[in-house]
């Protein structure tokens, strides 16, 4: 089951950064998402917020147990509060429940895709992405975090 996992960075204004502070990450699974979130996602909040090595390894050890016993939301608002102005989970869930669930986030970036879709209903704005079109879902989402009609979820 592949992952998605967007993040931006709260440490600066988010009108000066755009892009560089708006990533998204698609992860295999939950080993991949543990790696991501222990090594890149911790060295990006490291280096806002200047944290020093024992800093980094105390931070590196909480995110490995909350990891281990947190998943999807539950586990994006754990790390949330603990990297509070440095970095945000905006959202973490499966690819499937991006295309077909209702959640902020997901609608959100599901009206933005079928505002550029010729195939697009009206009077369903959120309606389910096809899972034979999670790719070009995907391929919108870029686009979307710089927008940044999302920060206010």
């Amino acid at each position: 089951m592949s992952l998605v996992l967007c993040h931006i960075d709260d440490s600066f204004s988010h009108t000066m950064l755009l892009e560089r502070g708006s990533q998204y990450q698609l992860l295999d699974d939950e080993e991949a998402l543990l790696h991501y979130l222990t090594e890149d996602y911790l060295g990006m909040v490291a280096h806002a917020g200047e944290l020093d090595e024992d800093q980094q390894e105390s931070a590196r050890e909480r995110f490995i147990q909350l990891g281990q016993f947190m998943e999807g939301q539950a586990l994006a608002e754990a790390l949330n509060d603990l990297t509070v102005g440095l970095r945000r989970i905006v959202y973490l869930d499966s690819l499937d429940a991006l295309c077909e669930q209702s959640s902020p986030f997901a609608d959100a970036l599901r009206r933005f895709f079928w505002e550029q879709d010729e195939d697009g209903d009206e009077d369903d704005p959120t309606a389910p992405v096809p899972m034979d079109r999670a790719d070009d879902l995907l391929a919108v989402l870029d686009e979307f975090l710089v927008d940044g009609e999302y920060r206010h979820i």
